[in-house]
């Protein structure tokens, strides 16, 4: 099973989790992590290297950021270049979390990263 880690500014992670929670019941292997105005971008590096040193000895692990060059995603990115071992995807969305939380038991890393490229693209719509 994959492990995601859920990197955002704010409480927005946290906030995406405990919805998808409500709808999918309570999620193994999901955590999230977020960035507030005041806080130490070198800490969050250091507490999200950290995560990631424990989920990668579990296996696949996934990172999930809110915005494509935003500090989550750069922190999250510097560690792929020095740790590696993990893939990222931008835009997390609620119904991205739901889809990958209902297909991460039969699904592997690769199917999964597929699944939300095209899940996230799916379920942004334009209602007239």
């Amino acid at each position: 099973m994959t492990s995601f880690l859920i990197i955002t500014h704010g409480n927005f992670g946290q906030a995406l989790l405990d919805s998808c929670e409500l709808i999918t019941g309570k999620l193994d292997n999901y955590f999230a992590l977020g960035l507030d105005k005041d806080d130490d971008i070198e800490k969050l590096k250091q507490i999200v290297e950290e995560k990631l040193t424990v989920l990668k000895k579990k296996g696949e692990v996934i990172v999930l950021v809110d915005i494509l060059g935003g500090s989550p995603s750069n922190v999250a990115n510097f560690l792929l270049k020095t740790l590696g071992g993990f893939r990222i995807i931008t835009g997390v969305n609620l119904p991205l979390l739901i889809e990958l939380s209902l297909s991460n038991e039969q699904q592997n890393e690769e199917e999964l990263v597929t699944k939300a490229a095209q899940v996230s693209k799916d379920s942004i719509m334009v209602l007239q």
